[in-house]
């Protein structure tokens, strides 16, 4: 017996082990790749979870609380509530008043935030929430409505044209109840 491999034997394990080597590698760039995007879908979240409670903060009759992936807004004895779910950037909306299921998730390829809910019959239906899914979201669980743009104070700046951006993506509800 030598100690020499054969060299058929030696090509035959230098292929298998450069097939192995490709799918080892294949699965580490995957990895990589995902755990990137589970960090920028945290961050993005994190981001909205920091407008919601900038929005609140704005409206000084609301009160913002925030914890570590969360934020409740409260006026007088209602509250509304954003929690974080998962590690895909998903938010669930909790708040009395709201039927069904109600999330927020990001739409992609155009990256803007969504309110989904369910009706009482079990439909889904969607609203981009910065166009007037936020308006409609707080005006039911607070049962306030924000004034028209056209009887706001003097003095009040005039909205921008980033303001309007995406109001033909708005999908009105087909009934008042949520």
């Amino acid at each position: 017996m030598t100690d020499k491999p054969d060299p058929k034997v030696s090509r035959l394990a230098q292929r298998f082990q450069a097939a192995i080597d490709q799918e080892v590698a294949a699965e580490r760039i995957a990895a990589e790749q995902e755990r990137l995007e589970r960090e920028r879908l945290e961050q993005t979240r994190g981001d909205l979870l920091a407008d919601l409670a900038a929005f609140g903060e704005a409206v000084s009759w609301f009160e913002v609380e925030r914890g570590d992936g969360w934020v409740t807004l409260s006026y007088q004895q209602r509250s509304l509530r954003f929690e974080a779910v998962g590690q895909r950037g998903k938010v669930k909306v909790i708040a009395d008043g709201l039927e069904g299921d109600n999330k927020l998730f990001l739409q992609e390829p155009i990256g803007r935030w969504v309110w989904s809910r369910e009706d009482r019959y079990g439909r889904e239906h969607r609203e981009m929430l910065f166009d007037a899914g936020l308006e409609k979201l707080v005006s039911v669980v607070f049962d306030v409505a924000p004034l028209a743009e056209d009887a706001m104070p003097a003095g009040q700046p005039a909205p921008t044209a980033d303001d309007e951006r995406g109001a033909e993506l708005a999908v009105p509800f087909p009934d008042k109840t949520l």
